[in-house]
This record gives C-alpha cells, sequence and structure tokens, in this order.
C-alpha cells in the first residue's frame, strides 16, 4: 500500500511541483531536503530520490524526523537536461513563495535544510539564481549536505552512502565560488 504525503503543492497539471513532504508537528525534527528538480514522486509515491530521503529519516535520525523536498526549480523532468532553457518566473515565483510560506512556520532549532543538487546544477545558469533567493530566504536556518563532490557540490542521494552525520555546508561560499557573471 502506498502511503499518502499530505505535503504537497504543484501546478494544474502536476508539471511543477513545489512542495512535497510528510505530516510534520511542532515537536518533529524537520529535514528540508533541496534538489535540483522534481523527477516522478507525486502525493501517493515516493521516486528513488525521495525513497533514499525517507529512508535516511527513519533509519538514522530521531524517531520524530520528517522531511520535506523542495528543488531549486519546480519543472518536473526525470532527466534535468530536459528543463527549460529559460526560467518560467511565472512558476519561479510560486515556488519561492511556497517556500518562504513554509518556512514562516518552522522553527529553526529542529529544522535543517539539506543540499543534494549534485553537480547538476551546472544543466542551467539560472539554478544559481534560484539558490541565491532559497538561501537569502533560509539565512537563519542550519545547512548541511551528506558530503561534497571531487567538483565541490554537495553529494545528491542516489549513490551516496547513508552518512552517519551530515557535513555543515556553507551556501554563501558556495554562491561566492560558483557564481555566474549574471547572478
Amino acid at each position: 500500500m502506498n502511503k499518502k504525503y499530505p505535503l504537497y503543492k504543484c501546478d494544474l497539471g502536476d508539471l511543477h511541483r513545489y512542495l512535497m513532504g510528510e505530516d510534520i508537528n511542532d515537536n518533529d525534527e524537520i529535514i528540508i531536503c533541496i534538489g535540483v528538480n522534481p523527477s516522478t514522486a507525486n502525493k501517493e509515491k515516493l521516486d528513488p530520490t525521495l525513497a533514499r530521503l525517507n529512508n535516511y529519516c527513519k533509519l538514522y535520525r530521531e524517531p520524530n524526523c520528517k522531511w520535506v523536498m523542495f528543488n531549486l526549480y519546480s519543472q518536473r523532468a526525470t532527466n534535468p537536461d530536459g528543463l527549460d532553457n529559460e526560467i518560467d518566473n511565472e512558476k519561479y515565483k510560486e515556488s519561492i513563495k511556497t517556500f518562504k510560506k513554509f518556512l514562516s512556520h518552522r522553527k529553526t532549532e529542529n529544522t535543517i535544510i539539506l543540499a543534494t543538487w549534485g553537480c547538476l546544477i551546472k544543466k542551467r545558469e539560472y539554478l544559481l539564481k534560484c539558490l541565491k533567493n532559497i538561501y537569502n530566504s533560509s539565512k537563519n536556518y542550519e545547512w548541511k549536505c551528506i558530503r561534497m563532490t571531487k567538483g565541490g557540490h554537495p553529494k545528491h542521494w542516489i549513490g551516496a552512502k547513508y552518512p552517519d552525520e551530515l557535513q555543515e555546508f556553507n551556501v554563501k561560499n558556495y554562491l561566492d565560488k560558483f557564481k555566474t557573471k549574471n547572478s
């Protein structure tokens, strides 16, 4: 039987997913995972990336650890090469509005933001701009990653071993290192 995921927001055709996650209570530890873009997960089933996040929360964290998934860009694509060549500003504004609204109801002390986009962030120049806006909305939160890739990006869930401890992730330094001409 598939579990329902009550935190779910998408556009009318479910071509853009803005938010997906478990039911959350005030005392839960929350891991907000930030990936590049949604793949096939929906309110009734997980894709491989979210299955790994779910397993990590259940097996390696506190019993009351819950997860929520946001992405740098909300467009669904099983391959990030299929992302829009130019940002869809209307969809992006809805995405960042959803992120800010979710954070407005969260305590910083029991919430971790987990960076997991890997080198996929290099697929489109606008993804760094999306990250900058997400970071500017969440500077007071603790940012972490599984580990860093050889190229200096936070490791994606797929292919990563479950970490005993998450590593600190300095988003400001990362943005400074990889900023684009138009940032």
